[in-house]
């Protein structure tokens, strides 16, 4: 942390937390017809439309990891009273796909990704 500094604002720790998260081990989804137990616990993908799965099965713990943390940022900021302008999402499926190919490669950082955070949710 830099000297003089307390605490982390909520971009950081969320971009050093999706670093984090990046970088765990893959899981792999079972992608067949037949039960898989992790369903009965998050529910049937079955009914998610294509994109849905494409991004979930493509993009692996990538696209988890960003929605975690996109998620509780949004949560945070919607319910924000300290701010003149209201929250307005600026996330699109094509920034999803691009934010989760940028996790794949390999070639982010905990700084970069707080600054991908920071340029999407900053407002006055």
């Amino acid at each position: 942390m830099p000297t003089g500094t307390t605490a982390l604002s909520h971009f950081k720790v969320f971009g050093i937390l999706l670093y984090c998260l990046s970088e765990c081990p893959f899981v792999a989804f079972d992608k067949s017809n037949d039960p898989d137990p992790w369903l009965e616990v998050y529910g049937d993908l079955k009914s998610a439309d294509d994109m849905t799965l494409r991004m979930v099965f493509d993009g692996q713990h990538y696209y988890v990891a960003w929605l975690l943390c996109h998620n509780a940022i949004e949560e945070f900021e919607k319910h924000r009273v300290d701010k003149r302008t209201s929250y307005q999402s600026r996330v699109t499926i094509d920034f999803e796909l691009d934010i989760v190919s940028h996790l794949m490669s390999g070639l982010h950082t905990p700084s970069g990704l707080y600054m991908v955070m920071k340029a999407l949710f900053f407002r006055e």
